[in-house]
């Protein structure tokens, strides 16, 4: 029952970072949708949406700010592996 409840919950936080970082993308605000999406585990529901909205995100900004998000990535897939 726990491990149910435990994954309902965490892909409900999924659906509100990820509408909460859409919502900032919306605006422009890239740093706010990226720190809404750095937060959402691999195992969630959303996570594949969240990903794509990275990837999109990354398409549209400078050169600059496209090495910073690929670092974060980076770190977030570093840090998924160590949790293995």
């Amino acid at each position: 029952m726990i491990p149910v409840l435990y994954k309902t919950y965490i892909n409900n936080v999924c659906a509100e970072r990820l509408t909460k970082a859409r919502a900032a993308w919306a605006k422009k605000d890239v740093d706010s949708a990226l720190n809404q999406l750095s937060v959402i585990l691999p195992n969630t529901s959303c996570f594949a949406d969240a990903d794509s909205l990275i990837n999109e995100i990354k398409l549209s900004v400078d050169e600059d700010k496209k090495r910073i998000i690929e670092e974060q990535q980076k770190q977030y897939q570093d840090n998924v592996e160590l949790q293995r």
